[in-house]
């Protein structure tokens, strides 16, 4: 794992926390067979030191399952989570060219406010199809498309790079966006959790995962 120097532990909703500057701030981890299973639950918490939407930051970047300089723009190689048009949002290649999949929160209002921590997850198999969650809720869906099309693909907390125009917001300079604020708890289970089991790690709150 890369841990940059951009990024600190502070205290957060459960114990310690990644705290992301938002100007270089960013973790890697290595690809591994155990980061592409075929039904998956991606969650955690994040606190933003920005309130969104925020045309000065239009590409939120969370969890993205691309190598470093891959363009987020170009395809999916497994499992997004980032903020962007209003709204948080959910992707999954869904084709082998790296077609993405998104279910998002709202159609742009989802509000986020500096200081306040969140929960998301993410959920996917070939049954119960592509659902996001936030603070407990399911907030979005759509059906199944088939098997995830995973490509081999480093794990990014963070960061990610995009070619995307987001006018009328400010797009980078050089296109490499950075998360200003904290996450907390991300973990990636090998089955889709239940809806009751997502809301009792929401309601867990500051005590922790309520473990399914």
């Amino acid at each position: 794992m890369l841990i940059s120097n951009g990024v600190s532990y502070v205290p957060s909703e459960v114990g310690q926390s990644f705290a992301f500057d938002g100007l270089a701030g960013f973790i890697t981890i290595t690809d591994d067979g155990d980061l592409r299973p075929a039904a998956v639950t991606v969650d955690f918490w994040f606190k933003s030191n920005v309130t969104l939407p925020d045309p000065n930051h239009p590409e939120i970047p969370f969890v993205f399952k691309l190598n470093p300089g891959d363009d987020a723009n170009a395809a999916s190689k497994g499992y997004d989570f980032f903020y962007q048009f209003g709204a948080i949002g959910f992707g999954l290649p869904s084709t082998p060219n790296g077609t993405r999949s998104i279910v998002y929160s709202s159609d742009g209002s989802t509000g986020i406010m500096t200081g306040t921590w969140h929960h998301v997850a993410g959920t996917y198999d070939q049954t119960t199809g592509q659902k996001l969650y936030l603070d407990g809720v399911l907030v979005g869906s759509r059906l199944p498309f088939g098997p995830i099309q995973y490509q081999p693909a480093a794990l990014q907390f963070g960061t990610v790079f995009n070619t995307a125009n987001f006018t009328p917001g400010v797009n980078s300079q050089n296109r490499t966006y950075f998360f200003n604020g904290q996450l907390d708890e991300i973990e990636i289970h090998n089955r889709v959790l239940s809806a009751s089991e997502i809301q009792a790690i929401f309601n867990a709150g500051s005590a922790g995962k309520a473990k399914p």
